[in-house]
C-alpha cells in the first residue's frame, strides 16, 4: 500500500531461474533448451543483457536485489517476489517475464509452443504460493495459431491466468490478419486481458543498427508498435467485432495515446468512408474504442500526465514498478508515483488499484 493506497502492479516482471525450462518441459526436450533459449547456466533475469555496458549496470543492480534473491541463487523465486513487492508497497501483482523473452529463439514453431508451454507451467507454481497477491500472465507463442487457441484456453480454464501475453515476432502478419481471430474469439471467451508489450524492435534494428541501443532503437520500437498496434485493431474491425476484449499496452508511457487518437480519428473522418470495410470496421470515434476497450501503463515519472488525463481521462490508465529491470525506479517506483505534480489523489487511487482491477477482471 502507498500513502494509503492499494497498488495492483500491472506489469511487474520476473528474475527467472535459468533452468525452468529443463525442469519443465517435456523430457525429450530437454537436451536441446540451452541451444534454443540462449540461457547458459546461472544466468537469470537480473543480468542477461545485449551489450556490456548494460551487463555491467544489471550486475551493479544485482547487487541492490540480494535481499530478494533465492537462497543459494541469483534468481527471484515467489517469497523473494513477495519481499520486492512489500517492500515497494504492491499489494498484488501481474507477472511478465524477463529472461523467458529469449524463448523465441527456438527453430521451429513446435518448439517455440512447447517452451512457452513449459513457461506457463512454471509460473502457474510461481503464482500458486500466494495466488492472492501473484497474479498468473501466461506467455502465448503466435507462431501455430491452433495451438495458441489451445494455450489460451488452458490459461483461462485451468491455470487461472488473469491476461495473456501475446509476443509476435518480426516478420509475422499485422494484428488485423484474419489468421488470428481464432485468438481473439478466445481470449475473449475466457475473459482474458491481452498484455501488448511488444514494439518494432526488428524494424528499428534495421534502421539504427550501427546506433546506441537504448538511446535509438529501445526508445522509439515500443511507442511506435503500440501506435501501429492499435491502428490495426482499430482499422482492421478486431475491437468492433470483439467489443469485449481488452488490451493493455505497456512500458511506452500514456503520452502517445491522445495525439494517436486525434491522428486516427482525423485520418478515420477524412478517409474512412473511401476504404473497404471502412464503415463497418469503425462505426464510432477511435477514442471511444480506447476508452470501451484499451488501457496503458503510465510511468512511474511522466510528468506529462496531467495532460493525459485532460484530454482522455483516468479511467483507463494503470502503472507498473517494472521490478526488477536494470532501469526500474524501484523501490521508489511508487515515490516518483505519487510525486507526479498536477494529478489528484482520486486519480492516483484509480490508477493504483481501480482500473488495473477492472483490466484483468479482478473486481
Amino acid at each position: 500500500m502507498r500513502n494509503g493506497l492499494k497498488w495492483l502492479d500491472s506489469d511487474m516482471h520476473m528474475a527467472e531461474p535459468w533452468d525452468l525450462w529443463q525442469r519443465f518441459i517435456e523430457p525429450e526436450l530437454r537436451d536441446k533448451v540451452p541451444e534454443w533459449t540462449g540461457a547458459v547456466e546461472g544466468s537469470s533475469g537480473l543480468t542477461s543483457g545485449p551489450a556490456s555496458n548494460i551487463r555491467e549496470v544489471r550486475q551493479q543492480r544485482k547487487d541492490e536485489y540480494q535481499p530478494y534473491l533465492a537462497p543459494g541463487g541469483n534468481y527471484v523465486d515467489a517469497p523473494g517476489q513477495l519481499r520486492a513487492m512489500d517492500r515497494e508497497g504492491i499489494d498484488a501483482a501481474v507477472l511478465y517475464p524477463t529472461l523467458a523473452l529469449g524463448s523465441g529463439k527456438a527453430p521451429t514453431s513446435a518448439v517455440k509452443v512447447a517452451l512457452r508451454r513449459a513457461f506457463n507451467n512454471w509460473l502457474y507454481d510461481f503464482c500458486s504460493y500466494e495466488p492472492s497477491r501473484l497474479k498468473m500472465n501466461a506467455m502465448i507463442s503466435m507462431v501455430d495459431v491452433d495451438a495458441a487457441v489451445c494455450e489460451i484456453r488452458r490459461a483461462g480454464s485451468e491455470l487461472g491466468a488473469v491476461s495473456v501475453f501475446l509476443d509476435p515476432l518480426p516478420g509475422t502478419p499485422p494484428y488485423d490478419d484474419p489468421l488470428y481471430e481464432p485468438i481473439w474469439a478466445e481470449a475473449e471467451r475466457q475473459s482474458l486481458a491481452i498484455g501488448v508489450h511488444n514494439g518494432l524492435q526488428g524494424q528499428m534494428e534495421a534502421r539504427y543498427g550501427q546506433r546506441p541501443t537504448h538511446l535509438f532503437t529501445h526508445a522509439s520500437s515500443r511507442p511506435v508498435g503500440h501506435m501501429c498496434t492499435f491502428m490495426e485493431l482499430l482499422f482492421g474491425g478486431v475491437l468492433e467485432r470483439h467489443p469485449k476484449l481488452r488490451f493493455v499496452f505497456l512500458e511506452a508511457g500514456a503520452s502517445w495515446v491522445p495525439y494517436w487518437m486525434f491522428r486516427l480519428q482525423e485520418e478515420w473522418e477524412k478517409f474512412g468512408q473511401f476504404q473497404p470495410d471502412g464503415g463497418k470496421n469503425v462505426t464510432m470515434p477511435p477514442v471511444e474504442y480506447w476508452k470501451r476497450q484499451c488501457y496503458c501503463a503510465v510511468e512511474c515519472e511522466e510528468w506529462s500526465l496531467p495532460a493525459v488525463i485532460s484530454t482522455i481521462g483516468d479511467d483507463n490508465l494503470v502503472v507498473s514498478s517494472d521490478f526488477p529491470h536494470f532501469d526500474s525506479p524501484f523501490p521508489k517506483a511508487g515515490d516518483h508515483f505519487m510525486a507526479i505534480e498536477g494529478v489528484s489523489m482520486e486519480s492516483k487511487r484509480k490508477i493504483l488499484w481501480d482500473n488495473c482491477a477492472r483490466l484483468y477482471n479482478l473486481d
